[in-house]
C-alpha cells in the first residue's frame, strides 16, 4: 500500500478532509458584558455612589445598601438608602436618606428632587447623617435639588431620568391635549386664538407635575389651567372669558 500522504491516496496532509465533521470550527467570540452606567437604577431615577463604597448589608466600613422599594399608605413608592462610613461605631458614621416617588408633598420632606418623565414627583427625606449630597436652590418654600451639580465627593448623587420632552424645555403636547384643554375651558374653536404651554409645575397635593396651558385672543390671555397628561383642566382653572 501507499504510505500516508503519498500521491494518489487522496490525503491532503494530516488535517481533516474538507467537509469532515471532525473539522474544528472557530471558537465563538465572547461578548463583553455591558458596563453598568449607574450604581442603582429605577424607572424614575439613577443613583451613583463614590468609588470607595461597596454594596453590602453587613454594616462594614464604606458599605451601602438599599431597602425597598415598599409602598406607603398614600400610594408613594419608598426607597431607603443606607451607608456606613470608614469609622464603624463612631458617632455620625451611619447615614441614610429616603427617596419618595409620588404621593402628596409632606412638610417633613427635606427636598424636592423634581419630576420624573411620567410627571411623578420625587422627594428626599433625610434624618441624621446624609446619604445624598444635595445642592440646589429655593423656589418659594421648596428647596429644589440640582442633580449632578457641585456635590460632596464623599456622598452619593441622585439624578432623575428624563425624556426628550423634558430635555427640550417646555412640555411636549399633541393636538388631542390642546383639544381637551380647549373643550374643558370652553374656548371657542377660533383659529385666531393661540396658546402656549409652560411648566411642568408641581402640584404637591397629588405629587404630580402638571403642564400649564394658556390661550390668547387678540394678544390677551382668555383662558388657562394646569392640566392632566390628557389635557383635562384640573388646577388653577380660568375658563374662557372673551376680551373686552
Amino acid at each position: 500500500g501507499c504510505a500516508p500522504g503519498a500521491a494518489g491516496s487522496g490525503s491532503q496532509g494530516s488535517g481533516p478532509a474538507e467537509g469532515s465533521a471532525a473539522r474544528q470550527e472557530a471558537a465563538p467570540k465572547e461578548e463583553a458584558e455591558p458596563v453598568a452606567e449607574h450604581d442603582y437604577e429605577t424607572e424614575w431615577f439613577y443613583v451613583d455612589v463614590p468609588d470607595g463604597w461597596t454594596y453590602s448589608e453587613d454594616g462594614g466600613p464604606n458599605t451601602w445598601f438599599v431597602e425597598g422599594p415598599t409602598e406607603a399608605d398614600d400610594g408613594a413608592v419608598v426607597y431607603r438608602f443606607h451607608v456606613t462610613g470608614a469609622n464603624v461605631g463612631a458617632d455620625g458614621n451611619v447615614g441614610g436618606d429616603t427617596v419618595i416617588v409620588g404621593g402628596p408633598r409632606l412638610e417633613q420632606y427635606s427636598a424636592v428632587v423634581g419630576p420624573a418623565p411620567d410627571g411623578t414627583a420625587v422627594y428626599l427625606f433625610g434624618v441624621g447623617a446624609p446619604f445624598f449630597a444635595t445642592d440646589g436652590r429655593f423656589e418659594e418654600d421648596d428647596f429644589v435639588t440640582i442633580v449632578n451639580g457641585v456635590t460632596d465627593p464623599d456622598l452619593a448623587t441622585i439624578a432623575l431620568k428624563t425624556d426628550e420632552a423634558e430635555d427640550s424645555g417646555a412640555p411636549s403636547v399633541d393636538e388631542a391635549f390642546v383639544a381637551k384643554a380647549r373643550s374643558g375651558l370652553s374656548v371657542p374653536d377660533d383659529p385666531s386664538i393661540t396658546y402656549s404651554v409652560d411648566g411642568p409645575f408641581l402640584w404637591g397635593a397629588e405629587g404630580k407635575y402638571l403642564p400649564f396651558i394658556e390661550f390668547y385672543q387678540n394678544g390677551e390671555p382668555v383662558a388657562s389651567a394646569l392640566c392632566w397628561e390628557d389635557g383635562t383642566p384640573v388646577r388653577s382653572i380660568y375658563a374662557y372669558t372673551a376680551p373686552e
